[in-house]
This record gives C-alpha cells, sequence and structure tokens, in this order.
C-alpha cells in the first residue's frame, strides 16, 4: 500500500463520512418534524380536554346555582306553609277555648 492508496482510501472514507453526515441531518430534520408535529396535535388534544372540562364544569356550576335557587323558593314556600299552620293552630286553640268556656263539646 503506498501513499495514492492511502489517499483514495482517505478519499472514500471522507466522502462516506459527508454522505452519513448528509444522511443523518437529513434523518434528524424529518425527526424533528415528526416531534414538532407531534407536540402540536398533544397541544390541541389538551386543549380540546381543557375547553371540554371547562364546559363541563360550567354546567355543574350552572346546575348548582339552579338548585340553590329552588331551594330558595322551597324554603320561601315552607314558611308560608309554617305561617298557616301556626295560623290554624292559633284558631284551633281559640276555638277549645271558646268550646271549653261555653261548655259545648261535639265530639
Amino acid at each position: 500500500m503506498d501513499e495514492k492508496d492511502l489517499e483514495r482510501i482517505e478519499k472514500l472514507f471522507l466522502n462516506f463520512s459527508g454522505e452519513f453526515d448528509n444522511k443523518l441531518e437529513k434523518q434528524s430534520e424529518l425527526f424533528q418534524q415528526k416531534l414538532d408535529r407531534q407536540s402540536q396535535d398533544f397541544y390541541s388534544w389538551i386543549g380540546a380536554q381543557g375547553d371540554d372540562f371547562q364546559h363541563k364544569l360550567d354546567l355543574v356550576v350552572e346546575g348548582q346555582q339552579m338548585l340553590a335557587e329552588r331551594m330558595e323558593r322551597m324554603e320561601t314556600r315552607i314558611e308560608r306553609v309554617e305561617e298557616k299552620v301556626d295560623k290554624v293552630a292559633l284558631d284551633l286553640t281559640a276555638h277549645r277555648a271558646d268550646t271549653e268556656r261555653t261548655g259545648r263539646c261535639t265530639g
């Protein structure tokens, strides 16, 4: 093996090394593009999940507000019923007192 052979081998090696570097760079670029697409898809998916969760949370809050309003209405109705029961109890007490005072008992 002489100097010329060594130069040819070195030239082949440098040529091969350059081709390998180019192929490796191309593969790296393709991988980065694929990774970027997948990252974008993931961020889009996360955004959609966040929006969906927020929508469901809004529905829960709305439902809670509706229940609170309904409970307030029920409390108002119960208070009115209590007032009516109290009035009936007073009327009954007055009627009983009147009946006992007059001695009339129909029972």
